[in-house]
């Protein structure tokens, strides 16, 4: 029996995608979207002090269902949201909802980045 390691990673997380995005869901609508949002800003700022959000790029790689990546769009910053599952990166466009189209989705291997 031959393992590919990548396939069934992918699998896995196409099948589990929703039930996956159900948990950034509930973590986004609770107490936990307003704490990494300080969180995030406040390292972020701490190592770019002298750069507004709009002049920083930031990449997500395994956005998942894009709790980050929704988070870090609120925040003001220009994110690429980058996931090997297509499950997965429809579920963070869902969940992004009017901020989607300020998100950019890309598929790929985390492993062998193409940017």
């Amino acid at each position: 029996m031959v393992i590919n390691i990548k396939t069934d990673n992918r699998e896995y997380w196409a099948q589990r995608a929703a039930s996956y995005s159900d948990v950034s869901k509930w973590e986004l609508e609770g107490e936990s979207r307003a704490k990494w949002k300080k969180v995030l800003q406040g390292q972020i700022s701490s190592h770019y002090p002298e750069r507004s959000p709009e002049e920083i790029k930031i990449l997500d790689v395994g956005t998942g269902p894009g709790f980050f990546a929704i988070i870090l769009t609120e925040l003001g910053y220009k994110v690429t949201a980058v996931d090997m599952s297509c499950e997965m990166l429809e579920e963070a466009r869902q969940n992004a909802g009017a901020l989607s189209g300020s998100i950019d989705y890309m598929i790929m291997d985390a492993e062998a980045l193409e940017l």
